[in-house]
């Protein structure tokens, strides 16, 4: 169970690997991913054909589409490559749940990342070029695992009869968290 867990932790901290971050974002209202709007003082359309360069010829997805499309994620062969939903599938399928955890890492990155306003916003945030970043993300990173591990947060809610929303498709974890983030939480742009 603790090499389960910490391969999950790792390997969502590996989807962040440059340039996969472009394909973090969903706004719950357009459906649309990374627009390359709200850097600072970088044009959007400047932002936009530099991006096309320097990180991916390949148009941003969406954070909903990047954790199913296996064409655009095997793209990124180089970047750790195809970590899609069926991907995690067919590992555990096959017996391989090594690698089985490693996908479902990079997935549940996708789905934490739809918890943070500046995600399902649009909103950059790489606090660079007069971008003030991300207020919720700076906050977070105080949470380190050993004061993370003194939290009794589910525990509490186990103790109340709270139960964690359940829904039958990917897609639907993505809509729930982007559009609460999104309607809830305060981001600098």
């Amino acid at each position: 169970k603790g090499a389960r867990l910490a391969t999950l932790q790792e390997e969502a901290k590996e989807e962040d690997t440059p340039p996969r971050w472009i394909n973090h974002f969903y706004n719950p209202q357009t459906g649309e991913g990374w627009t390359a709007d709200k850097l600072g003082s970088i044009p959007s359309n400047i932002l936009s054909v530099f991006s096309g360069f320097a990180l991916s010829s390949r148009k941003p997805i969406s954070a909903k589409n990047w954790a199913k499309n296996r064409s655009a994620q095997a793209d990124y062969e180089l970047y750790e490559g195809d970590q899609t939903w069926q991907k995690a599938i067919d590992f555990y399928i096959a017996g391989d749940k090594k690698s089985a955890y490693i996908a479902l890492g990079h997935i549940l990155h996708l789905i934490e990342d739809m918890t943070v306003p500046d995600h399902t916003r649009g909103d950059t945030h790489a606090g660079i070029f007069g971008d003030k970043g991300s207020p919720y993300e700076n906050w977070a990173k105080s949470y380190n695992i050993g004061k993370m591990q003194k939290l009794t947060i589910a525990e509490d809610l186990t103790r109340s009869g709270t139960k964690p929303k359940e829904f039958l498709l990917l897609e639907n974890y993505f809509d729930w968290n982007a559009k609460y983030s999104s309607e809830n939480f305060f981001s600098e742009d």
